[in-house]
């Protein structure tokens, strides 16, 4: 899914959280919590992926069990991948879900190399099923074979699917990747993990035959989730109602999520990766360059 080449440039890279973040400990995050400064804390059970480094080899000499010490002042967090699994999600080629599957192993992988948590969260219907939590960088290969055993079908409401995402008490990160087309609306869902105290970027994603139709003539469009087929009579008028509609809807998105302070970046599925995608990412704010 991701080459070497590739991850070994993403190591000049972070996930951007913006605000403290209070979940486990352990990780690299700074917090007015548990962390790793030189102020000892208290001690926890290991737990594997633990970065083997924070281990108190005394404790385990005395009990023959793992503890890891806590500090203050660093922590971890957990990062929840969103991932609209809808079929419109793979119904045009280049279709939507394989840059999808590729930003979430992009964002993972930053996530486990700063000692965070991952949970992969598949949204199709009214509902959520989430992954075990990843943790440590050795688990990327498993997290990248989650990932490539979801199968996008049907249709996902997401004001449900969202509000039913279980999440741990205290602040957390969440990043939503869909393409937004959902009858009625995804906005209630994200209020509600607002609520919860998660913050959260959305990367919208849009096929290149969406943002710029090269359709003519007399033409059947298809619901690639089941709903009814429209047929339409493509002219220089529909395009251009098509084009003032479409950017009506992205301006919505985009100034809900900058009213609320949401990190909102818009992509186009044939966006590469490397050069395109990295770019935008870090310009709205969902990646930073390492100091």
């Amino acid at each position: 899914m991701l080459d070497d080449a590739f991850l070994r440039k993403l190591d000049a890279f972070s996930l951007a959280v913006r605000e403290h973040t209070r979940g486990g400990v352990g990780g690299l995050r700074k917090s007015k919590a548990l962390g790793s400064s030189v102020e000892f804390s208290d001690f926890r059970a290991y737990a594997p992926g633990d970065d083997l480094r924070r281990v108190d080899w005394n404790a385990f000499a005395r009990f023959d069990k793992l503890f890891l010490k806590l500090f203050l002042d660093e922590q971890e967090t957990t990062l929840r991948l969103l991932l609209d699994a809808s079929a419109s999600m793979f119904a045009v080629e280049p279709d939507k879900w394989a840059l999808a599957v590729r930003l979430a192993a992009t964002l993972a992988y930053l996530s486990l190399s700063r000692y965070d948590r991952v949970v992969v969260v598949t949204l199709r219907g009214g509902r959520e099923k989430s992954s075990r939590a990843f943790a440590g960088r050795r688990s990327f290969d498993q997290v990248e074979k989650h990932l490539a055993a979801i199968r996008p079908s049907g249709e996902t409401r997401l004001n449900e699917a969202l509000a039913a995402v279980p999440v741990t008490p205290g602040r957390g990160v969440c990043v939503l990747l869909s393409d937004l087309l959902t009858g009625e609306g995804w906005s209630r869902g994200a209020l509600s993990l607002l609520l919860k105290r998660q913050e959260l970027s959305v990367l919208h994603i849009l096929s290149r035959r969406e943002l710029e139709p090269d359709l003519d003539g007399a033409v059947r469009l298809e619901d690639a989730e089941g709903g009814p087929s429209c047929d339409v009579r493509v002219s220089p008028n529909a395009l251009l109602r098509y084009h003032e509609a479409l950017t009506a809807f992205l301006l919505a998105q985009r100034e809900f999520c900058h009213s609320r302070g949401i990190a909102y970046v818009q992509l186009a599925s044939d966006m590469d990766l490397e050069r395109n995608v990295l770019g935008s990412l870090t310009r709205g704010g969902v990646i930073r360059v390492n100091a």
